[in-house]
């Protein structure tokens, strides 16, 4: 029997200093929370394949959240290629609204604050109705640095409330200690139908399950190259001593300021900018998962969150579905080539509210629209890139930053930036000699 094959048999959740032994669900009725995506499909079709004896009554909740009907279709259709029971439906869509009236201006968001405890709530309520003995809800390893109703203790209390009931009830949380990688082994190990999921990023991997090809694809986004020669953050920038010490006041200008690129660019040069887009599309969920990376550091976000293809750690901060934007800035004859890579990454649904076309610079877009805005910066950073020699037909090292721009009190997009060093026939040697 395989590692993950032994862990679901005998299904342990380590929740802090506390071991809780879980029952392996057989001849038991079992409440599954349901949702059609990756955890609750791996889990549904695992226990189907490897433990028939199980009696799972599924219970999908609409809570408003935005894709309900998308996930209630994909949950249903999952159901009934395991020949599991169809989803009850528990209809609490009101909850949207309730949660929107109660936050208030710049605090508006579409999560439901404490989503878990929510439905956790509502499956012990179901499984008390109809005497089933376990609840088992599919959070990963990953969900607990991001939701406090995910936290080890947490669980660890939630399960000793449910043993107080009587009769008990016993939740199950059988995909806690595995990562998102582990959890499409699993759901490969059991044949999962990811076709059916509402993630379409997971059905190419349906067509040929090919897990390899899975976790190897990447976004292609060009970053400097790790380990760096200098990292700071804003911050740190801004004191004394912060940036190198010969690193020349225009440089610390530019790297600095809170206006747009694109029309530093124009004022220092008298030209414009035209803008190449390289690419601009929506990410699979196979990008954008939280997973296990390669330990070269750069992944992680500090809180033990591993981000797949080195995305930016603060892209936690965005709401998904993520689009990701990538372009050169030009500036035309005589100079004719680019001065300024930008990645950047938006929310895919919304993102045509504020980039209208394509190929407009973002602060053009922006500006149109009168879109009010705050720029944070992140970090510095300064550093070699082949790939950005190339672009820019110029050699490194090159300085780069990342920043977020908030709008309305919410993170709008992150873009990350890196400057050719041609930019010194404008600004001069980017350090001065002592």
């Amino acid at each position: 029997m395989q590692p993950l094959q032994r862990y679901l048999y005998h299904t342990r959740a380590v929740y802090g200093s506390s071991t809780v032994e879980h029952p392996p669900p057989h001849s038991h009725a079992t409440v599954v929370l349901v949702s059609g995506g990756l955890e609750s499909t791996a889990l549904l079709s695992y226990w189907t394949h490897w433990s028939h004896a199980t009696e799972m009554i599924p219970l999908f909740v609409n809570y408003g959240q935005q894709n309900a009907l998308k996930e209630q279709e994909s949950a249903r259709a999952v159901c009934q290629h395991l020949k599991l029971p169809s989803p009850e439906i528990l209809n609490m869509k009101t909850l949207a609204g309730l949660y929107s009236g109660m936050q208030r201006g710049e605090e508006r968001h579409n999560r439901a604050s404490l989503r878990n405890l929510m439905l956790l709530s509502l499956g012990a309520s179901a499984a008390v109705e109809i005497r089933a003995t376990h609840v088992a809800l599919a959070l990963s390893k990953e969900h607990e640095p991001r939701s406090e109703d995910a936290t080890v203790s947490f669980l660890r209390q939630a399960e000793s409330l449910l043993h107080a009931l009587e009769p008990p009830i016993s939740l199950l949380t059988p995909l806690v200690q595995l990562t998102t990688s582990q959890i499409v082994q699993l759901g490969e190990q059991a044949n999962a139908p990811w076709e059916l999921t509402c993630y379409t990023a997971l059905q190419g991997l349906a067509n040929n399950h090919d897990y390899a090809a899975y976790t190897d694809r990447s976004t292609q986004w060009q970053h400097l190259d790790r380990p760096l020669l200098w990292q700071g953050s804003e911050t740190a920038a801004l004191q004394a001593g912060g940036l190198p010490s010969t690193l020349s006041p225009p440089w610390k200008v530019i790297l600095l300021s809170d206006g747009s690129v694109t029309r530093h660019l124009q004022l220092m040069t008298g030209l414009p900018v035209s803008v190449e887009c390289l690419e601009m599309r929506r990410l699979g969920n196979h990008e954008t998962l939280l997973s296990e990376c390669s330990g070269n550091g750069y992944n992680s976000d500090g809180n033990g969150i591993y981000f797949n293809n080195n995305l930016p750690p603060a892209i936690s901060l965005l709401e998904g579905p993520l689009l990701q934007r990538q372009v050169l800035l030009h500036l035309p004859e005589p100079l004719n080539r680019a001065f300024v890579y930008a990645a950047s990454w938006w929310n895919a649904d919304t993102v045509e509210e504020y980039l209208k076309d394509k190929d407009q610079p973002i602060w053009v877009s922006l500006s149109r629209e009168r879109t009010e805005m705050y720029r944070e910066i992140i970090d510095l950073e300064y550093g070699h890139s082949v790939e950005l020699e190339e672009k820019f037909g110029a050699k490194g090292p090159f300085w780069g930053r990342s920043y977020l721009f908030w709008h309305k009190g919410r993170p709008l997009t992150l873009i990350y930036e890196v400057f050719s060093s041609e930019l010194e026939e404008f600004l001069g040697a980017p350090f001065m000699h002592k």
